[in-house]
């Protein structure tokens, strides 16, 4: 997550509160370990009982919220959506990447013949599996492998910024916040208008209701 620390603090004084932002938001900085030839390496921040249920549950959230997007979406058939959402949950561990690819894997792929008849890619590796959870009426505007990604990441951001407003307020150092767009410019001139300093639980809901991203990836960035 990237903290956009803003103090008026010269020099060393500015990283100095800048690395206690950090511990405070997400603890201690880990220990280094030194290599042979002298170098120092990094060293991993054994996970916590805490760590570890909040992870799983931000995990659960995405997959439930990425389950929301493909029904409401209206490119799969509703009954196969649950499917393509166990395929995923199945492939994706604790401390690991949601990997959508895994909704698209299947034992055979359509042929070629079979791609041009429904109006696919023809470049574009289909398994049977997953073209049969999916609508062939709405082919002709959306490439499903696209959007199934772009709802991911929808859904990647969504949880996001709700993880990291609460991991703001918990530090009890932030008390503001500032939209940061950072999509594409024309996705984004309505919530040009918000980029402004809020109090943390005054900030505008993500995205706005007028955004036509394909998936909103603006945050809430920490004012110090």
């Amino acid at each position: 997550m990237l903290l956009r620390i803003q103090a008026d603090y010269p020099g060393l004084g500015r990283l100095t509160a800048g690395m206690n932002i950090f511990r405070k938001l997400f603890g201690a900085k880990p220990a280094q370990s030194t290599a042979g030839d002298g170098r120092s390496t990094p060293m991993s921040i054994p996970a916590t009982p805490s760590m570890v249920n909040a992870e799983v549950s931000g995990q659960a959230e995405m997959l439930k919220l990425l389950e929301a997007h493909l029904i409401q979406s209206g490119l799969f058939w509703p009954e196969k959506v649950p499917l393509l959402v166990d395929r995923v949950r199945a492939k994706t561990g604790p401390f690991q990447h949601i990997d959508t690819e895994a909704a698209f894997a299947g034992e055979t792929l359509l042929s070629v013949a079979e791609k041009k008849r429904l109006g696919l890619n023809t470049r574009m590796k289909y398994s049977h599996a997953f073209i049969e959870c999916c609508r062939p009426d709405m082919f002709a505007s959306v490439e499903p492998k696209s959007a199934v990604r772009n709802m991911h990441i929808a859904a990647f951001h969504v949880i996001s910024r709700r993880q990291h407003l609460v991991q703001y307020r918990q530090s009890g150092v932030v008390q503001k916040v500032r939209v940061s767009p950072m999509g594409i410019p024309d996705s984004c001139r309505e919530v040009q208008r918000l980029r402004a300093t809020y109090l943390i639980n005054e900030a505008p809901t993500l995205p706005v209701q007028t955004c036509s991203a394909a998936c909103c990836q603006c945050s809430y960035d920490a004012v110090i």
